[in-house]
């Protein structure tokens, strides 16, 4: 008698476990989705890369302090993807990128990110991952990038500087196009350059605390619109 009660409660507990694996795979956890509205491009000049590939040529003559917008205006974002048990896909709300430049140079870029502002379409996983296991916004409340040089690598524009991100300063380097001049929609029809690029990095080497269900590479996509 004891010996069915043990089987039948070891196959309930299989048939529960698989349930339950089972829910986690269908249950849509939400993730967030890119809502940017992209502005057409101007033709652009073009230059050469190391491997001759052509890529678009950011003005020489362009100079000046130019900026990204609220995001409220859809014309800027910074998303991220980590692979796991259930892939998760994820982006800022709050962040500025300024690119500095003066005639003849290929400028500066900075970019600061409020973490607190990270958004995943799932309250609970957002509120998790501000804990002190992933991005810990209490005690880290902005991820910033400092370029000290943008150069032109074998495929696309080469931005080398510091990231500082969980307390943790890193110099990476960071990828990117230039996609082109655009007008504004509004009555100013103000001057756009626009960027757009993507990078991973290893979130572990960063200060995140590694986990078996959550991947340890991130995958970085940005575009961004840039207003004087």
């Amino acid at each position: 008698m004891k010996k069915k009660i043990i089987t039948w409660s070891i196959a309930l507990l299989a048939i529960l476990l698989t349930l339950l694996l089972y829910f986690f795979y269908i249950y849509d956890w939400g993730n967030a989705k890119s809502d940017v509205h992209k502005t057409k491009t101007e033709l652009s000049s073009k230059t050469n890369t190391s491997k001759g590939k052509k890529i678009n040529e950011i003005p020489s003559e362009i100079k000046g302090i130019f900026k990204s917008e609220p995001v409220d205006f859809k014309t800027s974002e910074i998303l991220f993807t980590i692979e796991g048990m259930k892939k998760t896909v994820g982006k800022f709300k709050d962040f500025e990128i300024l690119y500095t430049k003066q005639e003849d140079q290929l400028g500066k870029l900075e970019v600061t990110i409020k973490v607190a502002s990270i958004y995943t379409a799932n309250s609970l996983r957002d509120k998790h991952i501000k804990g002190e296991n992933f991005f810990n916004i209490a005690t880290y409340p902005e991820i910033t990038f400092n370029s000290t040089s943008i150069t032109i690598s074998d495929t696309s524009y080469l931005a080398k500087g510091e990231l500082n991100f969980l307390g943790v300063k890193s110099e990476i380097s960071i990828p990117f196009n230039f996609a082109g001049l655009g007008k504004g929609e509004n009555t100013t029809q103000e001057e756009r350059l626009i960027f757009e690029g993507k990078f991973d990095f290893d979130r572990v080497q960063l200060g995140m605390k590694e986990e078996d269900d959550v991947g340890n590479i991130a995958h970085v996509s940005f575009y961004t619109e840039l207003v004087r």
